[in-house]
């Protein structure tokens, strides 16, 4: 293994890290979207750069081969692999915002509601006027949720997946998915290190 690509793709790990930080700590929806885009990004380099680094290499390549097979079979790392292609090279969405909402719900008399420029809401004193319907508050938090990718180049569609390695995801949630294949591609940089030419 090449050690200027080794390192080179340590280095986009981190932009992955910071990538996932970032899908961990947004406060918008918005953030969440861009931060999963680079860290596709960072992903798609990663394997790019070991594939190269593994060129010539009597034990790398051969090993980078079973790790390309696995991208290719893994529900998981295929659609990392296809989304960052349909994100940099397609128009389509590949993720879907859903923005927030809240309800009061039951019989109900609110003294006072308000709302400021930013969509804040102030309610006064809310009372009850059945107790067969008593006052509830819904709130459906705002979300980020996978798409079906359609990656062009190979003119295939790939759904959001259900199964990383074998074992099933807990939600197939957008962090969810991001935190597995975090840990993946860094355990793949460690055995990638075995081959260092070096």
């Amino acid at each position: 293994m090449n050690k200027v690509a080794l390192r080179q793709a340590w280095e986009r790990l981190h932009k992955a890290e910071a990538a996932l930080t970032a899908i961990r700590d947004a406060n918008s929806i918005h953030h969440i979207a861009s931060a999963w885009s680079d860290f596709l990004s960072a992903s798609a380099t990663i394997f790019s750069k070991l594939e190269k680094g593994s060129k010539g290499n009597n034990r790398a390549e051969p090993w980078f081969g079973r790790i390309k097979s696995e991208r290719k079979t893994d529900e998981l790392l295929r659609y990392i692999h296809h989304a960052r292609n349909s994100d940099e090279h397609g128009i389509a969405e590949v993720v879907q915002k859903s923005m927030g909402s809240w309800a009061i719900k039951g019989d109900v008399h609110i003294e006072r509601l308000e709302t400021d420029e930013h969509g804040n809401v102030k309610i006064g004193r809310i009372r009850g006027l059945n107790p067969q319907r008593p006052p509830e508050l819904v709130v459906v938090p705002a979300a980020v949720k996978l798409l079906p990718v359609h990656d062009d180049r190979f003119n295939d569609t790939f759904e959001p997946p259900t199964s990383h390695l074998g074992a099933q995801l807990e939600s197939g949630s957008l962090l969810e998915v991001a935190e597995k294949a975090y840990v993946y591609m860094h355990r793949m940089l460690k055995d990638a290190g075995q081959f260092s030419d070096g």
